[in-house]
C-alpha cells in the first residue's frame, strides 16, 4: 500500500487530491459556524475565549489527523477501525450527555 506522500508526488493523484481537499475544506468550514454556536450557547462570557481556542484546536488536529487514519487502519485492520470508533463513542457519550446544557437561567 502507497503511503499518502507516495501518492501526492504521482501526477495523476494530484488532481484527485487537489479537489478532495477543497471539498473537506468546504466541509470543515460550513461545521465551524455549529461548533462556535454550541460555544456560545454552553460556556459562560468570561471562558469563551478559551472555549474557542481548544475547538479551533482541535479542529486542525482533526484535520491533520483524520486523512491519516483511514490508510492506517486499512494497512492493519479494518475491524480495529470499527471497535476504536465504537469505542471511542461509547466515551464520549456521557460526556456529551451530562456536559452540553442549556446554560443556567434558560429554560
Amino acid at each position: 500500500m502507497r503511503s499518502v506522500a507516495s501518492e501526492l508526488t504521482a501526477r495523476s493523484s494530484a488532481w484527485l487530491f487537489a479537489p478532495s481537499f477543497t471539498r473537506t475544506s468546504f466541509l470543515n468550514a460550513s461545521m465551524m459556524s455549529a461548533t462556535n454556536t454550541m460555544i456560545v450557547l454552553n460556556v459562560t462570557r468570561d471562558r469563551r475565549d478559551t472555549a474557542f481556542g481548544i475547538g479551533s484546536a482541535v479542529q486542525s488536529l482533526a484535520f491533520m489527523s483524520g486523512p491519516m487514519g483511514p490508510p492506517m487502519f486499512a494497512r492493519y485492520s479494518l475491524k480495529a477501525m470499527f471497535a476504536t470508533v465504537a469505542v471511542l463513542t461509547l466515551a464520549l457519550a456521557p460526556l456529551v450527555t451530562f456536559a452540553v446544557r442549556k446554560p443556567p437561567g434558560e429554560k
